[in-house]
């Protein structure tokens, strides 16, 4: 390839990020508006950052669409992340996002979003703690900004859990808090949501059936699967 079109590629690939990190953003901002405006904000910050935080700055700054709390944001490859999909270095006061995820998630922009949320959750965090927060707490901010709810049990799974890293970047050995692809297993295990089929009409033997069912996940994904059972009554 010639540096002309290395040149070109180069210009495209920073013009649809910047694309789409506009987009991701914009929706970021938006819902934490939202959450800013919810009756139990300062619950859910809590649950995200610890009992003994003080959040009500920031809940006004978000309400009157006040967020210079968001860093600079730069895009990265994601070998030079170590394999996150996003982060945050204090050090830099930056957030990292990586170009492999961007190009994978390009039409998904709500999975980006949660990303970018993960990550301005961990620059919350360096401003509103001393002291990191214990676990996953980006992770946990992006679900409740987003109005999703936690099982006891993903909320200890992720306060257990260790999101920093180093990275070596521009030189130096830079600390990071970073977002992981999912690929952990977590959630309540062995949940059964029994449902019961309508009899067949007399003299039919056999029937189509279509079941919906969907579900959230969070950082934590669900594992999901139908088990059919049948049972003859004589």
């Amino acid at each position: 390839m010639t540096k002309i079109n290395q040149s070109i590629n180069q210009s495209i690939n920073q013009s649809i990020n910047q694309s789409i990190i506009t987009s991701a953003l914009e929706l970021a901002k938006n819902q934490l508006q939202t959450f800013a405006n919810s009756p139990d904000f300062q619950t859910k910050m809590q649950l995200a950052f610890g009992v003994a935080v003080d959040s009500n700055s920031f809940q006004i700054a978000w309400k009157n669409q006040d967020f210079s709390v968001i860093p600079n944001i730069e895009v990265l490859t994601g070998a030079e992340l170590g394999g996150a999909i996003g982060a945050y270095a204090q050090a830099t006061n930056t957030i990292y996002l990586s170009q492999d995820y961007l190009n994978q998630n390009a039409a998904d922009i709500e999975s980006i979003t949660s990303v970018l949320l993960e990550e301005i959750g961990h620059a919350v965090d360096a401003k509103i703690n001393i002291v990191d927060a214990p676990g996953e707490e980006g992770a946990i901010f992006s679900g409740v900004v987003q109005g999703k709810t936690f099982e006891p049990e993903q909320i200890q799974q992720l306060k257990a859990e260790n999101d920093t890293a180093i990275i070596f970047l521009d030189g130096q050995l830079i600390q990071i808090e970073q977002a992981q692809p999912i690929s952990r297993s977590g959630g309540v295990g062995g949940l059964t949501l029994p449902f019961q089929l309508d009899p067949l009409p007399q003299g039919q033997t056999e029937k189509s059936i279509t079941v919906n069912y969907s579900y959230e996940h969070f950082s934590i994904p669900d594992q999901f699967e139908i088990r059919y059972v049948l049972q003859r009554e004589n």
